[in-house]
């Protein structure tokens, strides 16, 4: 078997925007909000099909970007993912859902590439032998996952913050090494804790992607006066030296 990545329930890799030095300032806030759905959906790595918690399908309203143009407006709250907190959670017969376009080998051992919501029930179906020995390496997880706070303008007392108020930081997760050129293969038979296995033929299809969109969000991010950052104690010490602050690093030896 040729899918050698997993997901987990927990963040692998995590970067951070603090932009809670531009917190007044809505409209900076809205257009740094915008401007990321819309690259996330350039680089196809972040594009929002559902998202209950706004009341929007994009079947029926179009593209989130153009759906939440004029909300900061209308409403006085720029909502930067907190969107996003309800996960796979069913809301009123709708379930918060994003896509990207991943790489994987499929039954026949054939590189491919689909738009995929869920990379653990992806990974489920290519690996279903795993599945009732290994649940805790097939976790539920977007391709990326990104949250952050709401912050209300016109009524502050309804603003949902991250962890302190006023305190305005955008996490950017991923949940599998599906991204990374060199992976553990803790579901091959021949797992062996000191030999990281070649998944370059999958990330070179997609972790270019991630990296642009990642390095656009940072350069969007200082431009308004916000920081960047790898969260080193969000991310996997044993995956440090694939990454860096503006993405995963695709030209390393194991």
């Amino acid at each position: 078997m040729k899918n050698l990545w997993v997901t987990q329930d927990e963040p692998i890799a995590t970067w951070v925007a603090d932009l809670s030095s531009v917190r007044s300032d809505a409209a900076s806030l809205q257009k740094w909000l915008l401007d990321t759905l819309a690259f996330g959906e350039t680089c196809d790595v972040y594009s929002v099909q559902e998202a209950p918690l706004l009341r929007y399908r994009r079947e029926r309203d179009g593209p989130l970007v153009e759906y939440l143009s004029g909300k900061v407006l209308e409403e006085g709250v720029v909502d930067l993912f907190q969107f996003a907190a309800s996960r796979f959670r069913q809301i009123e017969g709708s379930q918060f859902r994003t896509v990207a376009l991943i790489a994987y080998f499929d039954m026949l051992g054939r590189l491919t590439s689909s738009y995929v919501a869920d990379l653990g029930a992806l990974l489920k179906t290519l690996r279903p032998a795993d599945v009732p020995v290994a649940a805790g390496l097939t976790a539920s997880c977007p391709a990326l996952a990104i949250h952050g706070p709401r912050i209300s303008f016109a009524y502050p007392e309804q603003s949902i913050w991250d962890l302190k108020a006023d305190q305005v930081k955008i996490r950017f997760q991923i949940h599998s090494d599906v991204w990374f050129p060199w992976v553990r293969g803790f579901l091959d038979d021949s797992f062996d804790l000191e030999r990281w296995r070649d998944n370059r033929a999958l990330a070179q299809f997609h972790t270019g992607r991630l990296n642009r969109f990642l390095s656009f969000v940072c350069e969007s991010t200082c431009r308004i006066g916000g920081s960047w950052d790898l969260d080193h104690d969000a991310s996997k010490k044993s995956l440090n030296f694939m990454l860096e602050p503006k993405g995963i690093l695709l030209d390393v030896q194991a």
